[in-house]
Formats: C-alpha cells, sequence, structure tokens
C-alpha cells in the first residue's frame, strides 16, 4: 500500500513570531561588506536565521535581507548598520506591509510505488518536480518562509516523511537546500522608516527608494 501525506494545507500556515525581525539592507557592491554586516550581529550574540543577497535594478548596488530571531533593539541596531561603510539605505520590513519569499529545493529517495503520493503532495504545495532519477525526486517550492517552514515539518519532522505520520518514514531524505528570506516593502505600504548613509533617519515608502539608489 502506498503512502500518503496528511492532508495538511502548509500554505496556511502561522506568520513569523513576533520575535522574528526582518531587515532590508541595501549596500554598495565592496568587498567583505557582508562579513562587516555579519561580524556586528555576531558580536551582540544576535541569531541571524537566514541571511540572503543578490542584485537590485541598479548594477552597483545589492539588497541584503536578513532574518534575525530573539529581542532585537531595533532602532540600535538600524544605526550601527548606518555606521558600516558602503551601506546605503536600512528599514525593518513589517510582514503586514511587505511581501516575503522564499526556494526551497528538497530531494528525496522515493520508491517507485510511493512516488504517486509524493507527487500529489508536491502539487498541493504549490511545488514542482525539477529533476527524477531512478532513486530520487528533487522538487522545488516558492512560498512565505512559514510556507516552507510547514512543507519541512510535513516531510521531515517527527512524523516521518509521508504515511500521514503513522509512524512509517516513507523517504529518505537526501539533501534540503532553502535560500533564505528576500523581501520588499509593498507599493502602496505608505511611510516607512529608513536609516540613510546621509545620516539620520528619513521617512518615505518604497518610491523613495530609486532616489536612494541614484544617490549612492
Amino acid at each position: 500500500m502506498s503512502a500518503t501525506f496528511a492532508p495538511a494545507r502548509p500554505w496556511a500556515a502561522a506568520e513569523p513570531s513576533p520575535s522574528q525581525h526582518v531587515l532590508s539592507v541595501l549596500v554598495r557592491n565592496q568587498p567583505s561588506v557582508l562579513a562587516r554586516i555579519s561580524g556586528l550581529f555576531s558580536r551582540r550574540a544576535y541569531n541571524i536565521a537566514s541571511l540572503a543577497v543578490g542584485p537590485t535594478e541598479n548594477p552597483h548596488i545589492s539588497r541584503v535581507t536578513i532574518v534575525v530571531q530573539g529581542d532585537l533593539h531595533v532602532e540600535q541596531v538600524l544605526r550601527q548598520l548606518d555606521k558600516l561603510i558602503d551601506v546605503v539605505a536600512i528599514a525593518e520590513l513589517d510582514s503586514a506591509r511587505s511581501v516575503s519569499r522564499e526556494v526551497m529545493l528538497l530531494s528525496l529517495a522515493v520508491p517507485l510505488a510511493k512516488r504517486p503520493a509524493l507527487l500529489d503532495f508536491v502539487q498541493q504545495c504549490r511545488g514542482t518536480v525539477v529533476d527524477i532519477t531512478a532513486e530520487t525526486i528533487t522538487f522545488e517550492v516558492t512560498g512565505t518562509p512559514a510556507h516552507i517552514d510547514a512543507i519541512v515539518a510535513q516531510c521531515c519532522g517527527e512524523r516521518g516523511c509521508g504515511d500521514g505520520g503513522r509512524g512509517e518514514a516513507a523517504y529518505q531524505v537526501v539533501a534540503l537546500a532553502r535560500s533564505g528570506t528576500i523581501a520588499l516593502p509593498k507599493t502602496s505600504a505608505g511611510e516607512q522608516a529608513f536609516v540613510t548613509s546621509t545620516g539620520g533617519i528619513t521617512v518615505g515608502g518604497a518610491d523613495e527608494l530609486p532616489a536612494l539608489l541614484v544617490s549612492a
């Protein structure tokens, strides 16, 4: 009898904990800028849950998205980040006023008899199968971090992978990779506070970011 997944809706998972902070930092593309940013957090014993970096619409500027867990003195951290060389702009993104996404690749060892159940689960999760071999299936899922967390718990949690939590581990996890959170403020979010490298706190919405980039 083939294994089946519990009929949970992973995209209906709870929102991230209030003790989790998402910081968006625009930086100039210079060597060691990431080391200086991560060092600032490690010296203060803050736990970085994820860190993602990539180019923006300006080829000279990258966006660093940092997810920090635990109690965080946000304004103090923003000002300390602002003191770092090559930091252009900083904002803490509120979950109600921003959109966040993460990509996960999950590779499972799947017997032929159990593949239909897994493929059905991937479809329920709005995922995409990206590779199939004689022994494994690798699929990709894009969604909110809570969405990804729920899928990981369903596949790799205490209940085991598949079998609806009846105690039989249906699949072996071969490899798992997560991109980390990326996020942007909503264009209609209204005002958000940014700390800019010109000093002090300025107030502006997402439409102010291009001006910051041009002046960088």
